[in-house]
């Protein structure tokens, strides 16, 4: 907060980057059956455009955590 958005940008630029190097990624080839499960807050993910026809499902589950 408190920075200009080019300075803002630029940060997360430089970090998204420093995420994605291929040491720090890990990518599925999916077969039929597959089941893949990750928790949000610890791993950055993105998907890869695919056919409607490709058959894939994906369900989202979210789990609330209440701390007293």
């Amino acid at each position: 907060m408190g920075w200009p958005l080019d300075k803002g940008e630029a940060l997360l630029e430089r970090l998204l980057d420093l995420a994605t190097q291929p040491r720090f990624t890990v990518r599925h080839h999916w077969e039929r059956g597959d089941l893949v499960l990750w928790t949000t807050p610890g791993i950055l993910h993105r998907a890869y455009p695919y056919e409607v026809e490709s058959g894939r499902l994906m369900h989202r589950a979210t789990v609330d955590q209440q701390v007293a």
